[in-house]
C-alpha cells in the first residue's frame, strides 16, 4: 500500500512539474514575440519619419506688391526674409 502511495505521488510531481515547465516555455516564447514584435514596431516607426522627413517640402509665397515692387527679391523684407529662411537648417534650394 505504501509503495502504491509513493508511486501516485511521485507521479502526481513529475506531472505538476511537467505543466508548470511548459507554461514557464509558452509564457517566455509569447514575451520574446512580444518584445521582438515591439523592436520591429519601432523600426518600422524610424524608417516611416525618415522617409518623410525627405519628401517634406515646403514653398513661401510674398504678397502681390512687395513681388511686383521687387521681383529678384533683392531688397527687404523679401531678402530679410530669404536670408532667415535659407539660414535655417535643413533648408536647401
Amino acid at each position: 500500500m505504501r509503495a502504491h502511495f509513493l508511486l501516485s505521488e511521485v507521479l502526481n510531481g513529475l506531472r505538476r512539474n511537467v505543466t508548470m515547465t511548459i507554461a514557464m516555455i509558452l509564457t517566455t516564447a509569447i514575451t520574446l514575440g512580444m518584445f521582438g514584435g515591439g523592436l520591429l514596431v519601432i523600426q518600422m516607426a524610424d524608417k516611416s519619419q525618415k522617409i518623410f522627413l525627405d519628401r517634406v517640402e515646403m514653398q513661401f509665397f510674398i504678397n502681390d506688391a512687395v513681388s511686383e515692387a521687387d521681383p529678384n527679391c533683392r531688397e527687404a523684407p523679401c531678402s530679410v526674409l530669404r536670408t532667415d529662411i535659407e539660414n535655417e537648417p535643413g533648408v536647401g534650394r
